[in-house]
């Protein structure tokens, strides 16, 4: 029986995992000292899945075999029984959950001050009076796209990645900004729960499955539609731009439910309203 696929030979550079704010490897030139497996550059079970060895009973951490990581006594942002429990009942989540490379080993409370970065507002802006407005409800589409609108075509702002730096609400502002200056989206603040962390597809509603503390989050809101559920009503949900990469849930887009205030998306929406007599065009 031949090595795991996840175990190299000789020298391989990505041949690693992340842990921590470095990376431990699984090829052989990990080892530096047969004798003293601490003072070497391996995966914790490298050991014992590449090379066979009997496992230690106290030996924690990132796994060679399944792509675990360690995050001491916290919750990791991703976690595999999490990830399962969703994907087990997806007609009762309503959506499906992924296991983010880009994730793994980071703890849960880093991601939730990290990965969003935006401050409730306060009472007084909270009490801001709405643009009053009374369209035809008849003439509403019950689905809409900003990036797939004829007029707007490229137009729409690209999804961002705010990489480890809790700056949701300028990415937000900023992508609503420039597209207002081509047509209109809208900013929500919102609540993120760690299972967000790990969405990949369908219609986004906290699950539950994970506990814990909450962040706030802002993001962009490009759409809206609604899509069938075997046996019950089509689910309306709102299409919304994220930033954290293309790579995370549809292409940096997630759908969350609309009509519910999941998530308290729906509390606080704000447009850009841009004043065009200063603005240089061309510039």
């Amino acid at each position: 029986m031949g090595k795991p696929e996840e175990c190299c030979e000789k020298r391989l550079d990505d041949c690693s995992v992340p842990i921590y704010d470095t990376l431990c490897y699984c090829d052989e030139f990990c080892i530096t000292d047969i004798d003293q497996p601490k003072n070497d550059d391996c995966c914790p079970d490298f050991r014992e899945v590449c090379l066979g060895e009997k496992p230690s009973k106290d030996d924690p951490g990132p796994k060679c075999a399944e792509g675990q990581l360690l995050c001491e006594e916290d919750e990791c942002m991703v976690e595999e029984k999490e990830i399962r429990t969703v994907n087990q009942r997806p007609l009762h989540y309503g959506w499906r959950a992924s296991n983010y490379s880009n994730f793994w080993g980071r703890k849960a409370k880093d991601g939730l001050m990290l990965r969003t970065g935006s401050f409730i507002p306060e009472e007084l802006s909270m009490k801001m009076n709405p643009i009053a407005l009374r369209p035809d409800v008849s003439q509403i589409p019950s689905r809409f796209d900003a990036r797939t609108k004829r007029e707007w075509l490229g137009r729409v702002s690209d999804v961002r990645d705010q990489g480890w730096c809790g700056a949701s609400w300028a990415f937000s502002t900023i992508g609503v900004t420039q597209d207002r200056l081509k047509f209109i989206t809208s900013t929500a603040m919102m609540e993120v729960h760690k299972d967000l962390f790990m969405y990949k597809s369908g219609i986004y509603s906290y699950s539950g499955v994970t506990k814990g503390e909450t962040a706030s989050h802002s993001v962009r809101i490009i759409g809206w539609g609604e899509d069938p559920l075997p046996g019950s009503r089509p689910v309306k949900y709102w299409l919304v731009a994220n930033s954290w990469g293309k790579d995370w849930g549809e292409n940096g887009l997630f759908k969350i439910r609309r009509g519910t205030n999941e998530s308290g998306i729906e509390t606080f929406v704000l447009a850009v309203r841009v004043r065009l007599a200063n603005y240089v065009y061309g510039v």
